[in-house]
């Protein structure tokens, strides 16, 4: 009788020590990301680096443009697109002007966008001229708290090929989430004005944007990236409001439609393997 209640005893302590084992080992086990995973994190990163970069442009597109307006005797915006709490200095050299846009500690844009830090603005003091190259830096600059480093050179046209302004951003920079994520991109955007140049009216604005660009993310994934439908920006709405960009990675292939032309934060991906999902960006 007492070797069968040692025996029970025994066999109850394996039981136990083989629980403790199967419980540590579930616990260890770490599920790693889905490809699928990481290209919807790829592609709602990308698709809020073209809002942010849409924005920035905006801010340069319309100090440069006042400026050539008004030295050609242009209507300038009855309601300036920059609010109040935007102070823009310019200096003149023989051959330059420097401009300075300081947002401070924070300013609210017509889109919603907080910005904060200072754009440093560079180009040619002859406004006739029809082709000009503008330099851009940043410096401590946010976007809702998203860093943004680097530098962009603008090549601005008066007149392209549909009579319409034109500007061509080379850029090559560093985007920075408050969460710590970041990716780098360097590529060029060609950003056609097709409605609104000159009338006096931000809010009538629309640009087409085309291009190219690579982005690298913080896991040292590298997507290329292809404008292949132009992305429509509305200046009235706070987000691109149509296009589609291919973002190639290996073979792995993913798209990401900006939509039909509702304003809304919403984008379709659509992964290699032929599902679609939404990101909110």
């Amino acid at each position: 009788m007492k070797m069968k209640k040692i025996r029970k005893f025994v066999v109850l302590m394996l039981m136990g020590v083989l629980t403790l084992n199967s419980c540590s080992n579930e616990e260890s086990v770490i599920t790693p990301v889905s490809d699928d995973s990481e290209s919807l994190i790829e592609a709602r990163q990308s698709g809020e680096i073209d809002v942010l970069s849409e924005g920035v442009s905006a801010v340069i597109e319309e100090v440069y443009t006042n400026d050539e307006l008004s030295s050609n005797s242009r209507m300038l915006d009855a309601v300036s697109y920059l609010p109040g709490c935007v102070t823009i200095t310019t200096v003149v050299t023989a051959i330059s002007k420097e401009k300075t846009i300081d947002f401070g500690e924070g300013c609210e844009l017509p889109n919603g966008h907080i910005i904060k830090g200072i754009i440093y603005m560079s180009y040619q003091k002859d406004m006739t001229a029809l082709t000009k190259e503008i330099s851009v830096s940043f410096q401590n600059f946010y976007v809702n708290e998203i860093s943004i480093q680097g530098v962009k050179t603008v090549f601005r046209e008066r007149s392209n090929t549909n009579s319409n302004p034109q500007s061509t951003f080379n850029v090559d920079i560093l985007v920075t989430w408050p969460d710590g994520a970041y990716a780098s991109r360097v590529g060029e955007r060609v950003r056609e004005w097709i409605e609104g140049y000159g009338s006096g009216n931000w809010g009538d604005n629309v640009f087409l944007i085309t291009g190219n660009r690579t982005t690298t993310f913080r896991n040292g994934n590298i997507r290329a990236g292809e404008v292949v439908q132009a992305l429509r920006r509305e200046l009235a709405c706070n987000f691109l409001v149509s296009g589609i960009v291919e973002l190639q990675r290996n073979n792995n292939m993913i798209t990401l439609d900006f939509g039909d032309g509702l304003c809304d934060n919403e984008a379709i991906v659509t992964l290699s393997d032929g599902t679609t999902h939404v990101v909110y960006l």
